[in-house]
């Protein structure tokens, strides 16, 4: 028998990458022990949530449709999309090409005439998700109130989960960065150009981006707040955020993590908040140069007339 395997690891991360190697071997091992000829094993490094995001099953799923294999191995019923339409419906589309899906595990082999259990099986899976994500969110929530402070903060360096300790040499960026924005009137893409010439590196030791810059401007860190609980999930499938009201939110004031003045974040947060209403209004990026620059034009319009 011509049998396809498919698994899957949630991120990127080393330990999972070692995992998917080894649910490969797994399958190559159990089709082999069976007298199967293992056509290929399909693997995705991505979420579980969804389907359609996912290249191997999609790939899965399309050679299906060629016949190429006539069983797919899953190791575990968590294997699949933890949402039970998008399993069910791409299930079906296997099915209909008369080929099987084995559930190793379990021992139990879905086909046309026991959908219901399939359905079962896939609701379990969704409600297994769902119950994690639960229990993530309450994690997260009790340890923002007892003061967690972030893992990776650019300017600062981690001491435990509820200790930071400043970091002089970026939290010198920080306050360029800031002095850059607010007195020099630079903008958000001219500071990332001018950081990334100077080879001044990132948290991480990439390149800065925009939207790194952005973050670090709006983070009331660097004033000695910290606060957590900003947003929530709409729901576990959508995985949309929403803002909680900011009197929701979870703060503890630490002084000694404050790196800029609350004046001179202030300022930043009017000039954020004025260019994006500008950008929003005209379709363009401004900034206090820009407008000088505009204002000398204007002047010598002016003056030629």
């Amino acid at each position: 028998m011509r049998v396809a395997a498919y698994a899957r690891v949630s991120t990127k991360k080393k330990e999972q990458l070692d995992s998917l190697e080894n649910q490969t071997r797994f399958f190559e091992e159990y089709a082999k022990s069976r007298g199967y000829t293992l056509v290929a094993v399909y693997a995705d490094e991505k979420s579980g949530r969804s389907i359609q995001k996912r290249e191997g099953f999609q790939q899965l799923l399309a050679d299906g449709e060629k016949k190429l294999f006539d069983m797919v191995l899953f190791r575990d019923a968590t294997r699949l999309a933890r949402n039970t339409v998008d399993s069910l419906q791409s299930f079906r589309k296997l099915i209909d090409c008369g080929i099987t899906l084995h559930f190793i595990n379990i021992g139990f082999t879905a086909t046309r005439e026991n959908e219901f259990q399939l359905t079962l099986l896939s609701a379990v899976s969704q409600g297994e998700g769902e119950a994690i994500s639960s229990r993530a969110r309450f994690g997260y929530l009790q340890s923002a109130k007892k003061g967690r402070v972030p893992t990776r903060a650019y300017g600062y360096d981690h001491i435990t989960p509820y200790e930071l300790a400043i970091n002089e040499e970026e939290a010198a960026v920080v306050k360029r960065i800031f002095d850059m924005y607010v007195n020099q009137g630079y903008g958000v893409r001219k500071i990332t150009r001018i950081l990334i010439e100077e080879g001044i590196k990132t948290k991480n030791g990439g390149l800065w981006c925009p939207r790194t810059v952005s973050g670090i401007l709006s983070n009331e860190l660097y004033i000695g707040k910290l606060v957590s609980h900003k947003t929530t999930t709409t729901s576990y499938l959508d995985r949309k955020r929403n803002r909680v009201p900011e009197d929701s939110s979870i703060v503890f004031t630490r002084p000694e993590y404050a790196i800029i003045s609350e004046d001179m974040f202030r300022k930043a947060q009017q000039l954020l908040a004025e260019r994006k209403e500008q950008y929003r209004r005209t379709g363009m990026r401004v900034s206090s140069q820009n407008n000088f620059r505009e204002t000398l034009i204007n002047k010598t319009f002016v003056a030629r007339m």
